[in-house]
């Protein structure tokens, strides 16, 4: 059925029944939530960014696993590749991190300038690139990164402002929220 996940910082994320408008169920884990929910493009997992880990649960059995690395921060953004395989998590220590999602393990990390950073996976790139948002309100700068040869490419376009990222599943449109309530395509 069509669900509806969300949560806040001070607890589990919920599951709500789109149909009915009901809660369908709580998922635990994080001890403090952090800024980001995604399901996964087959709807069948979800990720939510924790406080120095990111949850990655099944959404029918429940069950959940625990991705996390050394010196990690609370996770801000996070995005699943197009088929998938790989969950991309920024957090507060200033890291990018590509997990492998089957292997549940580490496959690539990048270092950043600042804090704000948020991301999303380029479609038909086969999981290889990574759309990086960072900086602060005033500027904003957008790279696209490659993980698997740790090569980037920046993006000439004005981003200022924008926090949350996702795009189509046609890969023609970018959407980008910010946290005064405005959408961008």
């Amino acid at each position: 059925g069509r669900v509806v996940a969300f949560t806040g910082d001070d607890g589990p994320v919920q599951l709500w029944s789109v149909e009915t408008g009901k809660a369908i169920g709580l998922l635990t884990g994080p001890e403090k939530a952090g800024l980001s929910v995604q399901f996964s493009p087959d709807s069948k997992l979800l990720a939510a960014g924790g406080e120095k880990a990111v949850w990655v649960w099944d959404v029918d059995t429940k069950k959940s696993r625990k991705l996390e690395d050394k010196g990690m921060g609370t996770v801000v953004s996070s995005s699943f590749s197009f088929d998938g395989k790989f969950l991309v998590s920024s957090s507060t220590d200033k890291k990018l991190r590509v997990w492998n999602i089957d292997a549940n393990k580490l496959e690539a990390s990048l270092k950043l300038p600042s804090q704000g950073v948020w991301t999303a996976f380029v479609p038909g790139q086969k999981g290889d690139s990574v759309l990086v948002l960072e900086g602060d309100a005033k500027q904003q700068a957008g790279n696209i990164w490659n993980w698997r040869t740790n090569e980037s490419t920046v993006m000439s376009a004005n981003l200022t402002g924008v926090r949350y990222l996702a795009f189509a599943p046609n890969g023609r449109t970018l959407v980008g929220g910010m946290p005064v309530g405005d959408i961008r395509l």
